[in-house]
């Protein structure tokens, strides 16, 4: 290898450094492949966040290898490649783009002509192992087949999406195999000639590149791995893989070949008879490639052996060194000992310092071999204890215990709210968040999370057994608690569970949730428990059948119908699942926090003199699910609390306050996990909470006879919610806290974002016995993500100079971005007042239509009063994301001249957004404009109560600016071009 990447510089931003180093992936892979094949030096990883600093850091420093993102502050990747490329022409460099509509940005070409390989990230960081790898191999394979006799596997494939995810799981089953090879080793020369024996990868996107490969390397080949379409001569050739293998079998008919495709037809079968074949959508993808490259280029696995051969275990991590070593032989131990074996094994962990002191005490230094195992035992059990330091600590039954705030069970990626809770765990440390604020402690509950590969052996199971696609969503969760969790998970998950104590949250991290182009958000489940049943081993059992049931929930309908609307495939999915304790206190049967919310570092509907700056942040007494299932709440700017909600009087403010609030129901000791998610949650009035003294801090009073809101909350008469206690009185600093922490993480994240949040009160406001010990306020942060990317619209002029009859729509309450198009289709609730009891069936009417346009592939723009998506009534139609799933734009219009802010921390919400729907709020008393009468009078094709469908001759021309928060919607002139 004269070509080694030693030194890499990594420019993105912090948030996506702590992905990238935290699943594991990049720091156990870049150093098995280095340290644990015994090279001289492991690679180095240092990261900056700007061009500027990136152009310092080559100026001073030398390296061998660049890694970009799309953005990175207020430059792209394209600027920064080209002026690296000037400054250092030789200097390889790597793109991550988060989407693949990212590459607007380079026209007429798949990447920027100054990056040499391009990668889609999709949440998994063994993707940028295989951007390292392939840009090492591509430079290093002309030496290393020559000189040493090194194999190659050549990979054709165009699709970036594709083969960034192919290539990031071959090359982990290679490392696997490199890895067998160094164990097998019986002396230095050998293993440094194994080391040699990983086959170099070669990726061609068309036939001319393919065959340039082949006749450059065709005595190195051991293997292809082909799409059937790709571009010959400049033209995109169906059955170009055909003839790719044809010539490639001309002088070996025996060549290893796989040929993945979404094409595979009978007649392809008939002429590759002899070939393994793989549709690209097949759920056992992964588990054909892997055959394929154990059955056909012979992979293996490290093991620890006796002097004999005979192996007698194996190792993943120190954890199960560990337990090995206890009981090894001692015949095997001195065959390793002996070797340098454990040292070399500790190096490919970063463990450089315990490498060097087990590596300095030879054998023959150890009065006998029970003396030596206990060294080795010790300096073991000093590397687990080091990296509890860490912000994930992996399970060991030696460490795992009620000290412990977050655990990590089992390998794999830890998801999206995994990588936010402990990328927040993290900044709390870093940042001393911990005590800054007098009065509020900032924290995160304690957590365990579940890593992904426990899901694909699960998932593995399952898939041999039968279809789901036929089954209702409750058949499937009823068929996935028929199987259970492996044995070595259960074990270490009961260590862990022992030291959580009351009620658990049992939540869904998959890789897509909580990402900046598609987040997920409420898309699966999430399970409360009480765990309060006598028997531990029921609130045990409960907790793993629970874990199954958010795993069943990725194979739900509405998982299904979201996905579907992204660029990812089903297979793409994998899930962790993130175990909390539930922030809150026991109150009789009912358990819950004083209050909990949501908060954002941007605000899309900033009032009076708040700026977009300030956040937006709502609340609500009790859990959680008030707000982020639309229900009513209290909203306020983190940055300028003091402003106030700007009612237009103190009745209508009660009217929009919160008048029932969430709880765990502890009269369940076990809940139905075949039933809703939400069964364990138990919606009670406010008056209970005033019971339990639980409202000092958030309540105020409304006087009708004088239409103003007091204060003290022992006066008489209609409670209000409006936390003035912390917003006008500062009791406690929470807008500080809740603005300070946002900040933090916009600037590492390089994105605006948003939490979700929980408070316990304390033994605030009550009287403390002379002695006692008073228990200070706590915020807990609960989840971490980034908000949805927003870029001003540039190609505006025929939305410019417009005549007012030209306006079917125009508000500055619109949130969303872009162009919408082809949009004929109109489904309007033709109301202006609300029933309570009707809108339920209007969002079943509301879903039906969305059905039916589904069916048709068309998209359709819904009118209606109030919210959309809100689990209340009383405030809009309560429709689910499914009965939505075609709309491209939402207009909400007010109830009997009442407005109805929309609800910014529900998860139906962040959905509409994420998936970039146009969704507009018009309300006549802000000059809004919404031309009614017009639409009245255009052809209505189908109706049910006052549920119109619509449907226009031509299309309509709409246009949503997320940046000024404005949209226009223009009345058809002229046919489309494509009518």
């Amino acid at each position: 290898m004269p070509f080694r990447i030693r030194e890499i510089l990594l420019v993105s931003s912090a948030y996506d450094a702590f992905v990238l180093e935290e699943d594991g992936a990049l720091t156990d892979q870049l150093y098995s492949e280095y340290s644990e094949l015994n090279l001289s030096q492991t690679p180095r990883i240092t990261h900056v966040d700007s061009k500027a600093s990136a152009l310092k850091m080559l100026e001073g420093r030398h390296f061998d290898l660049v890694i970009t993102v799309i953005r990175i502050g207020t430059t792209d990747a394209g600027d920064l490649s080209a002026q690296i490329k000037k400054l250092y022409p030789r200097m390889p460099i790597g793109l991550l783009v988060f989407d693949e509509t990212d590459l607007r940005y380079f026209p007429n070409s798949q990447s920027p002509s100054t990056v040499d390989r391009t990668f889609l990230w999709t949440g998994d960081a063994s993707i940028l192992i295989a951007a390292i790898k392939l840009i090492e191999d591509k430079l290093n394979v002309f030496h290393d087949t020559r000189e040493v006799g090194v194999r190659v596997i050549l990979v054709v494939e165009d699709t970036l999406k594709f083969y960034s995810s192919f290539l990031a799981k071959l090359y982990r089953e290679l490392m696997m195999h490199s890895q067998s090879l160094i164990a097998e080793g019986l002396n230095e020369n050998h293993r440094l000639l194994r080391m040699r024996a990983r086959p170099k990868i070669l990726l061609a996107h068309t036939y001319e590149e393919a065959m340039d490969i082949i006749e450059t390397h065709k005595d190195y080949l051991m293997g292809l791995i082909t799409d059937l379409r790709f571009p010959v001569g400049g033209q995109t050739e169906k059955c170009a893989g055909l003839r790719l293998v044809n010539n490639i079998r001309a002088y070996d008919d025996t060549f290893p070949v796989l040929v993945q495709s979404s094409e595979i037809t009978h007649a392809i079968r008939e002429k590759l008879t002899d070939i393994t074949l793989l549709e690209k959508n097949s759920p056992r993808f992964h588990r054909t490639v892997r055959k394929f490259l154990e059955d056909e280029l012979g992979f293996g696995e490290f093991h620890f052996r006796l002097p004999s051969g005979e192996t007698v275990g194996r190792a993943r991590d120190t954890y199960e060194m560990t337990d090995f070593i206890q009981s090894l032989p001692a015949e095997s131990l001195r065959h390793h000992g002996s070797r340098d074996h454990f040292s070399s094994w500790l190096n490919a962990r970063s463990m450089f310092a315990l490498a060097s002191t087990v590596r300095d005490m030879k054998i023959e230094d150890f009065a006998n071999i029970e003396e030596s195992r206990q060294f080795l035992l010790n300096v073991l059990l000093e590397a687990q204890r080091n990296h509890q330091e860490g912000v994930v600590t992996d399970f060991a039954p030696h460490h795992t215990g009620p000290h412990n705030r977050f655990v990590k069970l089992g390998k794999g990626s830890i998801g999206g709210k995994g990588r936010g809770i402990a990328y927040m765990s993290t900044l709390i440390v870093q940042d001393n968040l911990i005590d800054q604020f007098p009065g509020l402690q900032v924290r995160i509950p304690k957590t365990i999370v579940i890593g992904t590969e426990e899901f694909d052996e699960f998932i593995s199971r399952i898939n041999k057994t039968t279809d789901l696609s036929q089954l209702s969503d409750i058949e499937i969760t009823k068929f996935f608690l028929e199987y259970k969790l492996r044995p070595s998970l259960l074990r270490d998950l009961w260590t862990s569970f022992l030291a959580l104590k009351g009620p658990l949250a049992v939540r869904s991290s998959s890789l897509l949730e909580d990402s900046r182009f598609a987040p997920f958000a409420g898309v699966y489940a999430t399970y409360m428990l009480p765990n309060n049943h006598p028997d531990p081993m029921e609130r045990f059992d409960e907790l793993c059948r629970a874990i199954v049931a958010v795993y069943s929930s990725t194979r739900w309908s509405d998982a299904k119908r979201y996905i579907a609307n992204t660029p990812h495939l089903l297979e793409d999915e994998k899930m962790a699942v993130v175990i909390q304790q539930v922030v809150g206190r026991e109150y009789g049967t009912r358990y819950y926090p004083h209050f909990s919310g949501v908060a954002k570092s941007h605000s899309y509907y900033a009032i009076g003199e708040q700026k977009p700056e300030d956040g937006v942040a709502e609340m609500s007494v009790g859990l959680g699910e008030m707000v982020v299932s639309g229900g009513r709440s209290a909203r306020f700017a983190p940055g300028a609390p003091k402003l106030g909600h700007q009612f237009r009087s103190a009745k209508e403010q009660f009217q929009n306050s919160q008048s029932h609030f969430y709880s765990l129901d502890l009269s369940k000791h076990q809940i139905d996990l075949n039933a809703s998610p939400k069964t364990s949650l138990s919606l009670k009035p406010l008056q209970e909470a005033l019971e339990d003294k639980t409202l000092n801090i958030s309540v105020s009073v409304f006087s009708a006879a004088d239409d103003v809101i007091r204060e003290q909350a022992i006066l008489n008469g209609p409670l209000v919610v409006t936390f003035n206690n912390i917003l006008k009185w500062d009791a406690i600093p929470l807008p500080e806290a809740l603005k300070n922490v946002l900040d933090i993480l916009k600037t590492r994240m390089s994105s605006d974002i948003e939490i979700e949040f929980a408070v316990d009160m304390g033994d605030w406001g009550k009287h403390i016995r002379r002695g006692q010990k008073r228990t200070t306020p706590k915020l807990y942060i609960l989840q971490v993500r980034p908000m949805t990317h927003h870029e001003s619209i540039q190609n505006r002029a025929e939305f410019e100079n417009v005549l007012p009859d030209q306006v079917f729509c125009e508000t500055n309450n619109a949130l969303g971005n872009g162009r919408f198009e082809n949009l004929r289709d109109i489904i309007f609730v033709d109301i202006n007042k609300l029933d309570g009891l009707a809108t339920p069936q209007i969002a079943n009417i509301v879903g039906n239509l969305n059905e039916k346009l589904k069916d048709q592939g068309k998209k359709f723009i819904l009118i209606g009063p109030g919210r959309w998506g809100t689990s209340d009534s009383e405030l809009g139609v309560p429709t689910t994301w499914r009965q939505l799933s075609e709309a491209k734009v939402i207009i909400e219009t007010a109830i009997d001249g009442r407005f109805i802010e929309p609800s910014q921390g529900s998860h139906f919400f962040h959905n509409v957004v994420a998936m970039d729907i146009g969704y507009l709020t018009v309300f006549e008393e802000n000059s809004n404009v919404l031309d009614l009468n017009w639409l009245r009078t255009q052809k209505v094709i189908e109706f049910e109560g006052p549920v119109k469908h619509i449907q226009l001759e031509h299309s309509l021309n709409v246009l949503v600016d997320g940046v000024s928060s404005s949209a226009t919607i223009l009345k058809p002139e002229k046919p489309d071009d494509e009518s």
